[in-house]
């Protein structure tokens, strides 16, 4: 019985991730169209700027970086799993509140695209199993005014996609965006 109430608790937080998505999704403009190439690192593009693996990035008055990217086939424990349909592209980051007041984190705020146009959404499924082996994903979180947190986002991406790039935007509907270029998958850890 306790197996049960279990499972569906899990099914209700997972839709409830789901749902989130779906409304942040309907929130973002799609700015595909912007996508910079993965050689231009530290150039800007219209209002987009271009950076690196551990570069400080600023949107919103939040600061941003981006510490490790990686990837895993698999994420969660022996008992509960998650395959990737692709792989799992791991993006370690730090970020910082410097805002007067509280700020709500989700991984909607933040888009995977590559060098096709494509742009691929955080899988929130696949980051509550990644928290189940001690990483710590951005499903849900309050960080208050002048706070720092550490914690991964993951996307389920083809294996041998190439020129991935991170767009990290802020969390208003009219809030800008930059870009982390992370590179080919066949490049990462």
């Amino acid at each position: 019985m306790e197996k049960a109430v279990a499972r569906k608790i899990i099914l209700i937080i997972l839709a409830i991730f789901v749902v989130l998505g779906f409304i942040s999704s309907f929130f973002s403009s799609d700015k595909t169209s912007n996508v910079p190439s993965p050689n231009t690192g530290g150039t800007q593009e219209g209002t987009k700027t271009n950076f690196a693996v551990g570069d400080k990035i600023t949107v919103d008055n939040v600061d941003y970086v981006v510490n490790e990217v990686f990837t895993l086939p698999v994420v969660g424990s022996e008992y509960a799993n998650k395959e990737a349909d692709g792989i799992f592209v791991i993006v370690s980051i730090e970020i910082k509140n410097n805002k007067n007041n509280e700020i709500f984190l989700t991984s909607g705020d933040f888009k995977l695209k590559d060098s096709q146009g494509r742009t691929y959404n955080a899988d929130a499924s696949a980051g509550f199993y990644l928290d189940t082996m001690g990483y710590k994903s951005f499903m849900f979180k309050q960080l208050g005014a002048g706070l720092s947190t550490k914690g991964e986002i993951v996307f389920d991406v083809p294996k041998d996609d190439t020129g991935l790039v991170l767009e990290i935007s802020g969390e208003g509907i009219f809030s800008g965006s930059k870009n982390v270029v992370i590179g080919d998958v066949a490049n990462l850890k």
